[in-house]
């Protein structure tokens, strides 16, 4: 469901409750005017909405004998819609044995991923979506075999609670 469903539900309902009392009986104004009130609130569901613009599929493991570190040039462009006020979650995992571990740089912020993950929380103001680049740099386990292989890193975007 759209934000602008969402908000027209919101305010359709607002209305209504506006109309109900400019239709009231005067008794019902005198009543009001006299201490009591009516309350309401409009809820507006949190919404997130992840589009990855670009995203590597493979990466090239450079021929070495011994522990090595890799930077790709390749990046991923993530496009975030969240109407959440406390921000957005970004969780990573690595998913190849032989990285032991990947350095994130995610919209200036640093993330280290270990075995188990990692996550950090990104502060979102408004709700008009933002284009994150995400930059990485693998530490690869000493022997691993050179040549093409899968990205490394899965990443995940959540509301934050």
């Amino acid at each position: 469901m759209t934000i602008a469903r969402h908000l027209s539900r919101a305010l359709g309902a607002a209305l209504v409750a506006a109309i109900t009392l400019a239709v009231a009986s005067p008794a019902a104004h005198a009543r009001f005017e006299k201490g009591r009130q009516l309350d309401f609130r409009i809820v507006i569901p949190a919404i997130l909405r992840v589009a990855f613009l670009e995203a590597p599929a493979f990466f090239q493991v450079p021929a070495s004998a011994g522990r090595v570190s890799v930077e790709p040039e390749e990046t991923t462009v993530v496009r975030v819609q969240n109407n959440c006020r406390s921000g957005v979650n970004v969780a990573a995992e690595l998913v190849d044995a032989d990285v032991e571990r990947a350095h994130l740089e995610v919209d200036g912020r640093q993330l280290v991923v270990e075995r188990g993950g990692a996550a950090m929380s990104i502060p979102f103001w408004g709700s008009a979506p933002r284009e994150f680049k995400v930059r990485y740099r693998m530490d690869l386990k000493a022997g691993a075999p050179e040549g093409a292989r899968p990205w490394p890193v899965v990443l995940q975007f959540s509301n934050c609670a």
